[in-house]
């Protein structure tokens, strides 16, 4: 099956948001489409999926090739329950009844959903659950090709994990926009990214498209200087003949080619912005005392007996399924919940701040007082700074060019979110308290956070699904699960070696909803021992499975490693020809083209394996 873009255009005003983009892909792809926010990713895969129209080119499949598109969010069902809509999905597949009971029951349980929900009906469900409705569909339908918008917003961490699972194990191409890292890592091998309309490709995960991107940069960086070495010289030209008659002629010619000049204008992540988050000031050694702490609504109990002690630059992430009561903890350590058990202890000299995620779309930035506010007066008002250091912030948040003059009233919930956030952390504090802040940043705005909470000198404890984000900021993970909490004092590496044994306990739930569906009779103690075998068959063959993916995933590492490295040395003895006592020499030069030969077939050989283990 293939899929082809051909002279691809599409424009908003006097501005190209795709520009003549061409492409072909196969049933086999898995690629990840990447770019800033605003250049055009949704646009794309719309117009792939025939929602929008290009004004020039063609999208081309083949005839049979399904095409199906899981939005990032917007989407609502009502009127059937849950299992009733998910089985649309299976409308024009040649498959039998058994066989979707089976798919249904594993994909849903993956994304979430209980044995409850299935008789649920579908507007009673979150508008993050809804979002889950339309992936678990079109994971169902097991389309020739799908277009994944964001498939990890409102995912939790099991889920996100099952996603990777299922994604590496499917047949049929794929395309997915994410600003999630470790899941474009283990999902594609390629990359596509949209800058300024055009599209250019790279092969590998999303950190080897990293890595090419950094030569690619340093290129644009040594042009971009030069470019401004040459415009000073000119202004500096202009400026000291502009009223010199005699030099008038080539003054207006030094002009005219300044205004000809297309500026090399920096990609937003090159422009290595930086901000230190303030401390207040010294912390004491002990910042935190949660002791026994418990929480239910109604008859559910959502903690039981949490405890955990935060010392100074500790950072503490809290993770766990949706509804494990990760929120909830955090309003209880602030005070915004005061109906708990147990006991909650900050020291002396703490001043803390609370991002409260979500939930800010009801406080501050929301509030009619603040609604004549454009985003830089909200910011300088409510956060901290001088105006250079309020613009520097902003940047780094997303809000850059017109967007700092636009009024507060007018941002999406996104927008807002990330504002509250920043204006958060612009206050001095020795303890943070996050809830997801993670949420509607972009790859390059979660690295710029991820450093400076790096660099923090207070505590912070925080809320996130965000497995790179969790990896490069936590030193120790507090799992929440049905109630209960296990306290990892390590960091995510150590923490996802513990995770294989939920994974384990997770895989045996699944097939023990499987069982249930085909157990009509409950008495027959044979037939229970049966499935219950068959269900332990498929989790070993599971295991293997993932024992197997997880020696393909290393040794595809080992290559990068090695390839990078090789291409490296075949650089260097490159350069050596260039060296006069080499290239003088016919035995040194000799010497170093045989080293050269030998590197580059090397590098064949490991490519050629590379290519094989990522097909």
């Amino acid at each position: 099956m293939q899929l082809s873009a051909q002279n691809i255009s599409l424009s908003f005003g006097d501005r190209d948001i795709i520009k003549d983009v061409s492409f072909t892909i196969n049933d086999k792809s898995r690629i990840a489409l990447v770019g800033a926010n605003g250049m055009g990713k949704t646009t794309l895969l719309k117009i792939i999926s025939s929602k929008e129209h290009p004004e020039t080119g063609v999208i081309q499949k083949d005839k049979e090739a399904r095409v199906l598109y899981a939005s990032q969010g917007g989407e609502s069902f009502y009127g059937t329950t849950l299992k009733d809509e998910a089985f649309k999905a299976f409308d024009g597949q040649k498959i039998q009844e058994h066989e979707k009971e089976r798919l249904f029951a594993i994909t849903s349980a993956g994304l979430g959903f209980n044995k409850n929900d299935y008789t649920k009906e579908c507007s009673q469900f979150s508008q993050g659950y809804q979002m889950r409705i339309a992936l678990l569909k079109v994971l169902l339908a097991r389309p020739s090709f799908m277009l994944l918008d964001e498939p990890t917003n409102y995912l939790d961490i099991d889920t996100r994990l099952w996603l990777v699972r299922h994604l590496m194990s499917i047949s049929g191409g794929y395309i997915i926009v994410s600003h999630d890292r470790f899941f474009l890592d283990k999902t594609v091998n390629e990359v596509f990214e949209i800058e300024n309309g055009r599209l250019t490709k790279y092969s590998g995960n999303y950190s080897k498209y990293e890595s090419e991107r950094i030569k690619a940069d340093e290129l644009l960086i040594k042009k971009s200087k030069e470019q401004e070495k040459q415009i000073k010289k000119t202004e500096d030209f202009i400026e000291r003949f502009r009223y010199k008659a005699t030099k008038s002629r080539q003054v207006q010619s030094r002009i005219k080619s300044l205004e000809k000049t297309e500026r090399i204008e920096l990609p937003r992540h090159l422009k290595h912005i930086h901000f230190t988050i303030p401390y207040c000031g010294s912390s004491p050694n002990d910042v935190l005392d949660v002791k026994n702490v418990s929480k239910s609504y109604s008859d559910k109990r959502v903690l039981n007996n949490v405890s955990f002690l935060l010392n100074k630059k500790d950072r503490l992430a809290i993770v766990g399924e949706n509804g494990a009561g990760k929120s909830t903890l955090l309003r209880i350590i602030t005070s915004f919940e005061n109906d708990y058990e147990g006991e909650v202890k900050m020291f002396g000299s703490v001043k803390w701040e609370y991002f409260r995620g979500d939930e800010t779309l009801y406080t501050t930035v929301q509030s009619n007082r603040y609604s004549d506010l454009t985003v830089f007066e909200y910011a300088k008002l409510l956060g901290r700074g001088d105006e250079e250091q309020v613009k520097n912030m902003l940047g780094a948040f997303m809000f850059s060019g017109d967007d700092i003059n636009k009024k507060t009233a007018v941002l999406s919930g996104g927008e807002k979110s990330r504002l509250e956030l920043l204006t958060t952390i612009m206050h001095p504090s020795n303890l943070l308290i996050l809830d997801e802040p993670t949420n509607h940043l972009d790859i390059a705005t979660k690295d710029v956070l991820c450093q400076a909470i790096s660099e923090y000198e207070g505590s912070v404890v925080f809320v996130s699904h965000d497995v790179d984000f969790i990896s490069k900021t936590a030193t120790s993970v507090l799992h929440l699960t049905h109630g209960n909490a296990e306290l990892i004092n390590g960091n995510w590496e150590y923490f996802s070696e513990r995770m294989d044994k939920a994974d384990a306990d997770a895989s045996s739930l699944v097939f023990g909803q499987m069982n249930d569906i085909y157990r009509n009779d409950k008495g027959n103690k044979e037939q229970q021992e049966c499935e219950q075998n068959e269900g332990k068959l498929r989790y070993e063959e599971a295991k293997k499975s993932r024992n197997r993916e997880k020696a393909r995933i290393k040794r595809i590492e080992e290559l990068e490693n090695l390839i990078t490295s090789l291409t490296v040395d075949a650089a260097n003895e490159e350069a050596k020809l260039l060296q006069e006592e080499i290239y003088t020499s016919y035995e040194k030069s000799k010497e170093v083209q045989n080293t050269i030969t030998s590197i580059k077939a090397k590098l064949q050989e490991l490519e050629n394996e590379w290519l094989i283990l990522n097909e």
